[in-house]
């Protein structure tokens, strides 16, 4: 079996984007989806044209076009985590049940009842 080429695709297309990202929101490289949305709730809090009074909204807009694509990407990595750690899984094949171990040898039986002539 050869590994899915889906999350090497993701990382190709990513690997630039992301961190740029997650960068403009002051969020670590390892940051979640849940981390994301709630730097941007506040700032969007801060820049939102009916809150702050200002006619411009170039900022609003720029910080809800880079959390879009943010999450998208997150989004994307964490499935592409997922199918590689599935891959991995399955490649492997099912771990042994314990009625399938290898039990301690018993002892030997004579054959009664045999004789060589």
């Amino acid at each position: 079996r050869t590994l899915p080429s889906a999350g090497l695709a993701f990382e190709v297309m990513s690997c630039g984007r992301l961190p740029g990202l997650l960068k403009y929101f002051k969020l670590h490289s390892n940051a979640t989806s849940s981390e994301l949305r709630q730097v941007y709730l506040k700032r969007a809090k801060q820049l939102h044209p009916d809150a702050v009074g200002r006619p411009s909204c170039h900022e609003f807009l720029e910080l809800q076009k880079n959390f879009q694509e943010a999450s998208d990407l997150l989004a994307r990595q964490t499935t592409a985590q997922q199918g590689q750690q599935q891959w991995h899984q399955e490649s492997r094949g099912p771990e042994p049940s314990p009625s399938h171990a290898p039990s301690q040898a018993s002892p030997a039986v004579p054959v009664v009842g045999l004789q060589q002539t």
